[in-house]
């Protein structure tokens, strides 16, 4: 600052600046969220991410409508892994979400963490965590959210469920813990994505789209 100048003369020789542009956004992706279903069809190879491994055609509608993952933040919804983000690194697996799958996950709430720690009496705390973490780090869906949040530096103000209707449900018996732990807007919109493919390939694309 120059000495000897008053706050006036330094204001009129925009020395001070008293109106600083706005801070930019935090993230370049609207607040948006998309839960879409994992898919039976899976790349092979190492080193893929969840929104190249799945290639099922909800997953190839994401990526024709969102090429760049610049319009909302897909996440994954898988029977093996649970919740996760797409651009994060996934293995190979084969296993399709049953009931039992999906009660165990509602029944967890969006605390609960994944995969599910084993049963076995006979193993050690770090035993079942050792095992749990043998194909994926354990994550829970709003641990998930909470770093998708603070990448996004705001709550999620729109939120998309896709999948079949185990999916469906799943996903959204999580919408009400989200909302309390402030990853969700309360007065965000839910649109549930569900019905023969066709449909939910359009409707899909017309969500990524808006």
């Amino acid at each position: 600052m120059k000495r000897g100048l008053s706050i006036a003369e330094l204001i009129r020789q925009d020395v001070l600046d008293l109106h600083p542009e706005p801070p930019r956004p935090l993230c370049p992706i609207p607040p948006r969220l998309l839960i879409l279903a994992c898919s039976a069809t899976k790349a092979t190879g190492e080193g893929l991410t969840a929104r190249d491994r799945y290639q099922g055609p909800l997953w190839q509608t994401l990526r024709a409508a969102d090429p760049d993952g610049s319009r909302a933040f897909a996440c994954f919804l898988s029977a093996k892994f649970g919740m996760g983000d797409a651009r994060d690194l996934l293995p190979h697996y084969d296993r399709v979400l049953t009931d039992a799958d999906a009660d165990r996950m509602i029944s967890g709430k969006a605390w609960a963490s994944y995969p599910a720690l084993p049963q076995s009496s006979r193993m050690t705390a770090a035993a079942k965590l050792r095992a749990a973490n043998r194909d994926g780090p354990q994550r829970s869906p709003s641990g998930v959210l909470t770093r998708l949040a603070r990448e996004l530096g705001q709550p999620f103000r729109d939120v998309a469920i896709c999948g079949g209707h185990r999916y469906v449900h799943v996903a959204s018996s999580w919408l009400a813990d989200f909302r309390v732990m402030r990853q969700l807007a309360a007065d965000a919109p839910v649109t549930v994505v569900n019905g023969p493919i066709g449909v939910m390939r359009a409707r899909l694309r017309a969500w990524v789209a808006r």
